[in-house]
């Protein structure tokens, strides 16, 4: 069936890509002018629209979240422990009486600039914590990534302070808001000698 499809659209003159568990299935598409991928997450990030054909049910749980869901914990365990590190920048200039806009027009300019800083802490200014991506998402992503990493016998210390800020930050009552909500719930954090 697959085979059909992907003749069907380059017939229609559709630039087509293709990945199977078939060796032979690959050839063959590749034959037929298919652009081959080395897995379904490659595939997914070279088109606009995707095509699944499978067996069963198991087959379509690998294919959407066996090469996808793992990509997607590394960057979030990433933006999670960057997100949570910003609030606490954020929370520092802020008590240091340090005007936020200034020093993020720095940071985005220097070496502590990263997307996720830049992105979520102009929201931030702007006291937009509408959510994009929701606290409790994050929240979510980045426990997955630290059993994950757990289970392969990886360390993530970062990975878990980022996990209990984000857990706090729901459990506190900002689950329903922009994942940058963390800033407001590290300004509700004590200050002082720990």
């Amino acid at each position: 069936m697959g085979m059909g499809v992907v003749r069907s659209l380059i017939r229609a003159g559709y630039d087509t890509h293709a990945r199977d568990i078939r060796v032979e299935a690959e050839r063959e598409a590749a034959q037929l002018g298919a652009t081959m991928h080395a897995s379904p997450a490659a595939l997914a990030g070279a088109c606009e629209l995707v095509i699944i054909l499978v067996v069963d049910a198991p087959q379509i749980e690998t294919v959407l979240f066996g090469d996808g869901a793992k990509f997607k914990l590394v960057n979030n365990l990433l933006a999670a422990t960057n997100l949570a590190a910003g609030a606490e920048a954020f929370d520092l200039a802020r008590a240091a009486g340090l005007d936020w806009r200034q020093v993020l027009d720095v940071v985005n300019a220097s070496s502590g600039a990263s997307w996720i800083v830049g992105d979520r802490m102009s929201r931030v200014l702007k006291d937009d914590y509408a959510p994009r991506a929701a606290a409790r998402i994050l929240a979510k992503d980045v426990t997955l990534a630290c059993e994950w990493a757990a289970r392969l016998g990886i360390a993530t210390p970062f990975g878990d302070a980022a996990r209990s800020a984000f857990r706090a930050t729901v459990e506190d009552g900002y689950g329903e808001e922009d994942d940058a909500a963390i800033v407001k719930w590290r300004a509700t954090r004590p200050r002082g000698p720990r």
